[in-house]
């Protein structure tokens, strides 16, 4: 089987600042792992993971309002 794909699907970006402390990350399901019947699935999941320049972020505390680190902003989704 080959890998999944995992790809950037967005940036999270302060509005007030131009900090970017998260990533956004679209990565391939994988139905049955780790057995002889692993097969790569059409479908998608997302994962929030610390910019690389930004390794110390804190994880947000909340899932729907995810804040900037530095000055408490709503971080806005943008194109990688």
């Amino acid at each position: 089987m080959t890998d999944p794909r995992m790809e950037v699907d967005a940036l999270l970006r302060c509005p007030h600042c131009g900090d970017c402390p998260y990533m956004v990350f679209r990565i391939q399901n994988v139905n049955f792992p780790g057995t002889d019947r692993e097969q790569l699935l059409p479908t998608f999941h997302h994962q929030l993971w610390p910019h690389p320049d930004h390794p110390w972020s804190s994880p947000p505390t909340t899932s729907w309002k995810i804040c900037c680190p530095t000055c408490g902003e709503e971080l806005r989704r943008v194109a990688p």
